[in-house]
């Protein structure tokens, strides 16, 4: 059964959604929502089996005070990483973070995690991956208050 709730949503929003067809917005919404998480959950499971435990916390740690910026930028920015049009290496804006963190101000050290490795391992994440960590840093921050929620965030980590 549905629980009716008001929303608002912005412009680009609504004409996004009523480009998907009908009037059903509530059906539209849904359905992104569901097809979202479980992208998600697909790239969540590569994050996870990837990253050790302190290295997702150290990625928290650097994206503590950008992951609200985030709203306001393109997603792509974040989860795009390979190779540009000239040939050169492109990091994603995850990876971005994570190399100026080390590099400026030691979270490796913080941390205990070999810094290059980790930085490795994420500019292998493709978008998906990339797209999933974005919004489990997003969650956790959104849950920093709730008790016991981080730590089991983390135990889906190996040590």
């Amino acid at each position: 059964m549905a629980t009716k709730k008001s929303i608002s949503l912005d412009n680009a929003t609504l004409a996004a959604l009523t480009r998907r067809g009908g009037d059903n917005l509530s059906g539209n919404i849904q359905l992104l929502v569901h097809a979202y998480t479980d992208a998600c959950r697909i790239g969540f499971n590569t994050v996870r089996r990837a990253l050790t435990r302190a290295e997702a916390k150290l990625i928290l740690d650097c994206m503590n005070s950008t992951v609200k910026i985030m709203l306001g930028m393109s997603v792509e920015h974040w989860i795009t990483g390979g190779t540009a049009g000239d040939g050169r290496q492109v990091i994603s804006g995850i990876a971005h973070n994570v190399t100026d963190a080390i590099e400026l101000d030691g979270l490796d050290k913080k941390w205990e995690v070999d810094g290059r490795a980790l930085i490795d391992k994420l500019t292998q994440f493709d978008r998906l991956a990339n797209l999933a960590l974005l919004d489990w840093c997003q969650v956790m921050w959104d849950n920093c208050y709730t008790e016991g929620f981080w730590d089991a965030e983390l135990k889906k980590f190996p040590e």
